[in-house]
């Protein structure tokens, strides 16, 4: 059987992420506001942290109505597929709004990574959903899961990053 506390730690994860990166908001107030880039990152970090704790709660949903656990991974990470699917066209649809100079801002890295991140746990969940190459299980809807609280917390490295550098930016004018 499936330990739902995996579930309850990933929403705990998920919030967590959630509500520093709103204390980060809060401390890092500008006067002149957050380039269209910036706001891009913050949105997509909320659409990467948020869906984790929708997910685990869902999960934990639907375990309760004691459903067989390879027909509970299959529905959930149907779900996740479907929303991540949605979730992703929006991001991309953001994306290209955002002027060439002021994305090319962004080092490589970060936006490579994030995409394989989210392709990973999208591709984890569609083979729960279709149970190819392995039976659907608990572990595998988690590791979608996790891989999208690691976007998350990639973006808010680059934002605390960016942060900084722009306060040392400043000090030194």
């Amino acid at each position: 059987m499936f330990e739902t506390s995996f579930l309850e730690t990933t929403a705990s994860v998920s919030i967590s992420i959630a509500g520093f990166v709103g204390i980060f908001l809060a401390l890092s107030e500008r006067e002149q506001g957050y380039t269209k880039t910036e706001t891009f990152l913050i949105i997509a970090l909320f659409m990467s942290c948020i869906p984790p704790f929708i997910y685990s709660a869902l999960g934990m949903v639907l375990y309760s109505f004691n459903i067989a656990e390879p027909l509970l991974w299959r529905i959930s990470s149907g779900i996740v597929v479907f929303i991540m699917s949605i979730i992703s066209a929006y991001i991309i649809k953001q994306q290209f709004g955002i002027p060439r100079e002021e994305y090319s801002k962004i080092p490589p890295f970060y936006t490579i990574a994030s995409w394989l991140l989210i392709t990973g746990a999208i591709v984890a969940h569609f083979f729960n959903v279709f149970a190819w190459p392995i039976p659907p299980s608990g572990g595998m809807f988690l590791l979608g899961l996790w891989l999208l609280l690691t976007v998350s917390l990639l973006m808010f490295f680059y934002l605390i990053r960016e942060s900084i550098f722009q306060s040392n930016q400043g000090d030194s004018e």
